[in-house]
């Protein structure tokens, strides 16, 4: 409610109880008017019937008498020829008579005008039945008959302007304290909203001052929905999972990756307990610690549905999550391939360090031998013969540790347009005499294609499956090579040892060979040539494919981009 609208309803208030006063002052004069005639006539009629014309002197008295505390002044009054008359009884026992007596002439009638004594009275007069010479004048001062109406008017003005000013008084503190708890909360938003409050109690300007306050706090709300926005787009693009955890136990903040890593839509997990992950008991142990104040921070490996990640658990001041309270943020990492790596790399240091030093020591083994003369002719010879083949497979062995390392490097690659056929058959001439050793037929079907590559990275993928399918072939066996253009493939089958289902899943692993213990020869090797192969193929984004089965062979496939 304005003040406007207050003046407004006060004023209409006014007028009405005004003009309803002012009816009632009017009608309570008329009334009174009118019953003051009344009693006029009435007194007059009775003071009619005491006095006697035949017997003045004793009916007059007794008229005089009967009206002596009456307010109304009654007369009994004869009049002379030239029109004077004289009052001869009057209960007021007031005698003058030198005005005019206008009543006189209107008998039966009322007449209004200044008295003898100075005051104006209202005068009602009737002729004695008896004798008409005799007149019953009955009269009442105006003052008298407006008294009641002057009084109303009088106190009912003080009592109306009472009732205005309390009316008013009332309406102003209904006012007030109907704006006042808008006002404060006008000042609290105000103050929330940043904005100078202007203090003044008044609806109107309390409306524009929430006309302001709301524009504002809905730009504030726009502005903080776009940050929020943009908070939710980084940490949503973040790769970590990343979860903030109240005092409580309840998740307050979840990203997207945390949505893939536990299967719970945003929505799901928001203030639901983080048991609901199920991380497992290491996890709500530390967790637990830092929710205590015990720690600050922990960092340990969990696994999650078969995958290590690195779960980091920070210790925050969780106002903006439990007031006053300590809180967590939580962040996982996918480490699996990293630990992977890092397991490949000691596995690989650790058996490059026992493939090498299984050569080395033979090799020290017979040069001792020879420095202290213990071998002689035949044998000294046989020694040296051996020492430089280990020396050789140390070589071979050192050289793809190289080629390995250098595919791990994520070397910047040098590529060219390769024909496959002329790659293949470089290759099988250069291992012309191994085949021949070994009396084994080779039969190549050659669709020719080019493939966009580093020469030397397929000389060597290709050069170790030719190589394997030779050394591990039976003697007087077989090999077949196909290219196929239209769908870009090399296969190569061998009619050799073959290998065991259970064995195939690790053929690509540094270092692995087959046992081939119960064939007629030991076959020698680094047990790097397959994983070269697979650093190859992953460089490149080929796929190979291995078929193979005991004692009848071994297929790979090849499919190149």
């Amino acid at each position: 409610m304005t003040k406007k609208r207050i003046i407004i309803e006060t004023i209409t208030f006014s007028l009405i109880l005004i003009i309803s006063y002012i009816a009632i002052f009017i009608v309570l004069f008329f009334s009174s008017r009118d019953q003051m005639r009344i009693n006029l006539q009435a007194d007059c009629q009775v003071a009619e019937r005491i006095f006697d014309g035949s017997n003045p002197t004793v009916t007059g008295k007794e008229v005089t008498s009967a009206f002596k505390d009456n307010d109304y002044r009654i007369s009994i009054i004869t009049r002379e020829k030239d029109g004077e008359y004289t009052i001869i009884y009057d209960n007021h026992n007031m005698y003058q008579s030198n005005e005019d007596a206008d009543e006189l002439d209107n008998i039966d009638d009322y007449t209004t005008r200044k008295s003898s004594y100075g005051y104006s009275m209202v005068y009602y007069v009737m002729r004695d039945e008896q004798n008409p010479s005799y007149y019953i004048r009955a009269a009442i001062r105006e003052s008298n008959v407006s008294e009641l109406s002057y009084d109303f008017l009088l106190y009912g003005s003080i009592a109306l302007i009472i009732i205005l000013f309390f009316y008013g008084l009332y309406k102003y503190k209904a006012y007030i304290n109907g704006i006042k708890p808008l006002k404060e909360e006008v000042q609290r938003l105000a103050y929330i909203s940043n904005i100078d409050d202007t203090g003044e109690e008044d609806l109107q300007a309390l409306t524009e001052s929430i006309d302001v306050i709301s524009n504002k706090l809905v730009d504030d709300i726009k502005a903080l929905t776009n940050e929020r926005e943009k908070t939710k787009n980084i940490l949503d693009s973040v790769s970590q999972a990343i979860i903030a955890i109240s005092n409580s136990g309840n998740i307050a903040l979840y990203n997207l990756s945390a949505s893939k890593l536990f299967n719970y839509e945003e929505k799901e997990a928001i203030n639901e307990n983080y048991h609901i992950l199920n991380i497992g008991d290491e996890f709500n142990k530390n967790l637990d610690l830092v929710l205590q104040g015990k720690i600050k921070t922990s960092t340990f490996d969990c696994v999650i549905r078969n995958i290590i990640y690195s779960c980091e658990i920070i210790h925050t001041d969780s106002s903006w999550l439990d007031s006053g309270k300590i809180g967590a943020v939580i962040l996982f990492s996918n480490v699996d391939e990293e630990r992977r790596i890092n397991k490949i790399k000691n596995d690989f240091f650790s058996n490059a360090s026992h493939e090498l030093k299984t050569p080395l020591t033979s090799i020290l083994g017979y040069l001792e031998l020879i420095d202290k003369g213990i071998l002689q002719n035949e044998d000294e010879k046989e020694a040296i013969s051996e020492s430089i083949k280990e020396a050789k497979k140390m070589k071979d062995l050192l050289k793809d540790m190289l080629i390995i390392n250098n595919l791990d490097s994520n070397k910047q690659l040098k590529k060219e347009e390769v024909s496959l056929k002329e790659t293949i058959d470089e290759i099988v001439s250069s291992l012309r005499p191994l085949l021949l050793s070994k009396e084994i037929t080779i039969t190549t079907n050659e669709d020719d294609f080019t493939i966009l590559a580093d020469k030397k990275d397929i000389e060597r993928l290709l050069i170790n499956l030719i190589e394997n399918a030779i050394k591990y072939n039976k003697d007087k066996g077989k090999i077949t090579i196909t290219l196929n253009s239209s769908d870009k493939t090399f296969k190569i089958e061998d009619t050799g040892i073959g290998i065991a289902s259970e064995n195939i899943n690790r053929i690509f692993e540094r270092f692995y060979r087959v046992d081939n213990s119960k064939t007629d020869k030991n076959i020698e090797g680094t047990g790097l040539g397959l994983a070269i192969c697979k650093h190859i193929a992953q460089l490149y984004d080929y796929q190979i494919e291995v078929q193979s089965k005991l004692a009848i062979g071994t297929t790979f496939t090849v499919h190149f981009k």
